[in-house]
């Protein structure tokens, strides 16, 4: 199996989770990368409910963000904020 790293992050409101993060990067160089990533995420998500997201473009197959329980983040309106 080719290298994966991952970044993971919890969320925690209140002294408890509220959402983890996770985001993974492997199979850079490799024939098929989506599906060493595919197999990875597999493994970490197990049976858990989660949303993924990929680079909008496509053009980065070897990155995949995971996040479980996004529907217990915090969301607030967006008035023109910045990065």
């Amino acid at each position: 199996m080719s290298k994966i790293e991952f970044f993971e992050k919890i969320i925690e409101e209140k002294g408890e989770i509220t959402c983890k993060i996770a985001i993974f990067k492997g199979g850079i160089g490799e024939e098929n990368p989506t599906e060493i990533i595919n197999n990875a995420v597999r493994e970490y998500v197990g049976h858990k409910g989660h949303n993924q997201f990929v680079e909008i473009h496509l053009d980065n197959p070897w990155l995949r963000v995971v996040i479980e329980d996004i529907n217990m983040l915090k969301f607030r309106e967006f008035k023109n904020d910045k990065m």
